[in-house]
């Protein structure tokens, strides 16, 4: 995959795109091939820091004990305390809507057992559990600024059901280096999580939201 040819098929788009009344997404969509997506080892399901951002606002809530209450208050969107959890559990309206309007959810260690049950059937349908793996099981001294700015950069590469994988890369508003960046780098951490790596990729195209998809690869 070469970067000409990824801002030739940027440039196209932009080119060819009727104007919306909507900032367009640029999506990576990589067809995979010779896998056995019930066998978990050829399952793909990763995250990554892109280089840039890729346009979205992201929204954070933190699920926290007292040590954690006023280190994060100022930092996320949304804090539920220990205390609180109760008031979710008896509202499974309020916990939906909890889960609905944010994209990452920081949880305190030690309360991890009550995030489960109080949250769990809310944040797990949606990929949103805490992950220690995404770094959002926190303790205290966690530096959650820089936690929250990398997961603003954070994208989840999963292939588990269907053999392809679709990766929000950018949008018509970023510059076309920073989408060409993120491309290559989702790209190349796909490849990463792949048995036999180029082999197991039949195809790769650029698109935008409502375009027709460029071949490059």
């Amino acid at each position: 995959m070469e970067k000409e040819d990824i801002r030739n098929a940027i440039q196209t788009l932009i080119d060819d795109s009727p104007p919306r009344n909507f900032t367009q997404s640029f999506d990576l969509v990589v067809t995979l091939k010779d896998v056995d997506l019930n066998d978990p080892d050829d399952q793909v399901d990763a995250y990554l820091a892109l280089p840039h951002d890729t346009g979205d606002e992201t929204r954070f809530a933190a699920l926290v004990g007292p040590e954690l209450e006023d280190d994060v208050d100022d930092i996320v969107d949304t804090v539920v305390a220990r205390q609180d959890f109760d008031e979710y559990a008896e509202n499974s309206r309020q916990a939906k809507n909890l889960a609905k309007n944010h994209d990452f959810f920081l949880a305190q260690a030690d309360v991890m057992p009550d995030v489960a049950t109080t949250f769990g059937r809310f944040l797990g349908p949606r990929d949103k559990m805490p992950n220690p793996q995404l770094g959002t099981v926190i303790n205290p001294g966690t530096d959650v600024e820089s936690l929250c700015d990398r997961l603003t950069r954070t994208i989840h590469l999963k292939g588990k059901k269907d053999p392809v994988v679709q990766i929000k890369v950018g949008d018509e508003s970023m510059d076309e280096d920073h989408i060409t960046d993120n491309l290559l780098a989702s790209y190349d951490e796909l490849l990463d999580n792949l048995a036999k790596e180029r082999n197991n990729i039949k195809d790769a195209y650029l698109k935008l939201t409502m375009s027709q998809p460029i071949e490059v690869l």
